[in-house]
């Protein structure tokens, strides 16, 4: 099975702290390019680092509105640059060597190569209606990136960004 868009998604969410968070956006960005096989071999996956982009501002986990074009393209650019490196590291990438379906939920131990790092890393996903959603968590200082700060630190990027990718059942 080959998985890639527009049948299936890869969401990214962010949450803000600080003393300044009021002024900072809760996020939530979509990988544009990506491509996963599930087959006998086991998972390969890989997500095009320089293919995030933001979807929409977030308040109490519903889209919120606010963000102006001036505003995605600044965020963009931070992620692209100050986040993820991505001229340096323009591929993120999962490789396993077996995963488990019994029918309701999906799950195997891998390796995530972030921003050059690989660390391992075990994925589950579960039946949601009509689709299989996974959900996972990057800690993103595992993989030596420092998360995004904003005025002297007084907002920032929280360092676990939740993670969702959906296909059909």
């Amino acid at each position: 099975m080959i998985l890639r868009p527009p049948e299936a998604t890869v969401d990214l969410y962010t949450s803000k702290d600080g003393l300044l968070a009021r002024v900072g956006h809760d996020l939530h960005l979509r990988v544009a390019r990506f491509q996963v096989s599930l087959d006998e071999y086991g998972v390969r996956a890989t997500f095009d680092a320089r293919s995030i982009a933001v979807v929409t501002a977030m308040k109490d986990g519903v889209p919120s509105p606010g963000l102006s074009a001036d505003d995605r393209r600044q965020i963009d650019a931070n992620v692209a640059e100050h986040v993820l490196a991505v001229k340096r590291y323009p591929e993120i990438r999962f490789e396993a060597d077996a995963w488990e379906d019994d029918g309701d939920t999906w799950q195997t131990d891998g390796r995530l190569t972030l921003a050059g790092r690989t660390r391992d890393f075990t994925v589950q996903a579960g039946v949601e209606g009509d689709r299989r959603v996974l959900r996972a968590r990057i800690h993103q200082p595992d993989f030596g990136i420092a998360p995004f700060t904003a005025l002297l630190g007084t907002l920032r990027i929280l360092p676990d960004v939740q993670v969702v990718v959906s296909w059909p059942a």
